[in-house]
């Protein structure tokens, strides 16, 4: 990095200081387990580019799972997948490969006879009806979209009609056995065939907590997903054993760096 800065037209001063935030950026990577700090030792960034690059047509990533197209030998790719899993002993990946029909996600991707990609809804062998029971405590408006979201999802990913009318009936099934009415399920389905799915927006979008006053204002809000009773009884973290009689506007302070407050408006931070 600091070869490739030194041919551009930044000055000396500038490569030292964005050097220095590089080097905090790949070595000081700090997290808290309980009451104590820890520095990661190993793994840096990931990223950069290969020699294999002109053979990968499409390269995507979901967390762990990596969907891509391959135009080269077999072999080729065989000695690309041994070489990314020679980089990194602690990192090893494992290798799908397909000429017709490949799973990635809940997504079956198929090349028929003309070459063209057409996509269908994919299970795993083990999956289990796990949908949301009609019967739970959840508020009515949960269980009445919960169909929507499903029935959509299968419009969205089944490219071909015939097959999407399967899975969507196979889907259907499924919420009757978990106690949905007939007619629920049927309004969904008939919101879903009815409603299609806006086109991509090119206003900004304004990331904010739901709150039902809805206004219209010229950016796009997002709304994340507000607390609910989960949040108030399961703790994910570990956190600090400690406890503090010291209380800000809106909460316990805790030890390390964190946004002061909590509140939604004000993102600072604060070292407590």
């Amino acid at each position: 990095m600091k070869r490739l800065l030194e041919d551009t037209f930044v000055t000396p001063d500038v490569i030292t200081f964005l050097m220095g935030l590089l080097e905090i950026v790949l070595t000081k990577n700090f997290f808290m387990f309980e009451d104590q700090f820890y520095l990661q030792v190993q793994g840096t960034a990931m990223g950069s580019n290969t020699v294999y690059q002109t053979h990968c047509l499409l390269w995507r990533r979901y967390i762990d799972d990596v969907f891509c197209l391959w135009h080269g030998t077999s072999e080729s790719l065989l000695q690309f997948f041994n070489e990314i899993n020679a980089i990194w002993p602690e990192l090893t990946f494992t290798l799908n490969v397909d000429k017709y029909e490949i799973n990635f996600l809940n997504t079956k991707v198929l090349q028929d006879q003309e070459g063209k990609l057409t996509l269908d809804l994919y299970t795993k062998a083990s999956d289990r009806n796990n949908l949301l029971l009609y019967q739970s405590c959840h508020p009515k408006a949960i269980k009445k979209l919960v169909p929507v979201s499903q029935f959509e999802s299968i419009w969205r990913i089944v490219s071909n009609p015939e097959i999407r009318s399967q899975r969507l009936e196979e889907m259907k099934q499924k919420f009757v056995q978990r106690g949905y009415p007939q007619q629920l399920l049927q309004q969904a389905q008939s919101i879903v065939h009815t409603s299609p799915r806006p086109s991509t927006s090119k206003r900004i979008a304004f990331v904010h907590t739901y709150h039902p006053f809805v206004y219209k204002v010229p950016f796009l809000p997002c709304f994340r997903r507000p607390s609910n009773l989960k949040n108030k009884i399961v703790r994910a973290g570990i956190g600090s054993s400690l406890t503090s009689s010291r209380q800000t506007f809106l909460c316990t302070p805790r030890k390390g760096t964190f946004p002061c407050l909590q509140c939604a408006q004000c993102k600072c931070s604060q070292r407590f």
